[in-house]
């Protein structure tokens, strides 16, 4: 059995969740390019978090946070993957495992979080769940698939073997 160290699962998740958290964004923007709505809309819908409805102005500013708001809350999930699934040594169980995880991330933030934290992202999205829905798969297949990245990081922490003489 590996011996993983904190940093490097934190190291490891913080990757993870970022990839995943890019794969999500350029699906979101083009999906609302797509729905012939803003291609930033979900960046600034993002920002809505910290800003509230002066995020509907839509300045480069209210992108940025967006994105770095984006950015943030998928590597916090991203980490919480790393420990949750630190023994999962399959890599196609990393990816069932991400979907799967993916899927709560995606309640958590449609039931809990964001109806308290900012109504109105939810507002937002209505009509638009299967879409929303699918952004998190999306989000959790990219993490699924970067988490060998942490059998790469942890790989010099577990303690070499001994030889028998």
């Amino acid at each position: 059995m590996k011996n993983y160290d904190v940093k490097t699962l934190i190291k490891a998740g913080i990757l993870a969740g970022a990839f995943g958290g890019a794969c999500m964004a350029i699906v979101a923007n083009f999906g609302a390019f797509y729905l012939e709505s803003d291609f930033w809309g979900p960046m600034k819908n993002v920002s809505r978090v910290f800003l509230g409805e002066s995020a509907l102005r839509g300045s480069l500013f209210v992108i940025i946070v967006g994105v770095m708001t984006h950015f943030a809350f998928s590597m916090i999930w991203g980490v919480t993957f790393a420990f949750i699934t630190k023994r999962v040594s399959s890599a196609s169980s990393e990816v069932v495992a991400g979907i799967v995880f993916s899927a709560l991330v995606w309640a958590v933030m449609t039931y809990l979080f964001l109806p308290i934290v900012a109504p109105g992202v939810v507002a937002a999205r209505e009509g638009l769940e299967g879409w929303w829905f699918g952004y998190h798969l999306v989000y959790g297949f990219g993490l699924g698939i970067t988490a060998p990245l942490k059998r790469v990081l942890t790989s010099s922490v577990a303690p070499p073997r001994r030889m028998a003489h």
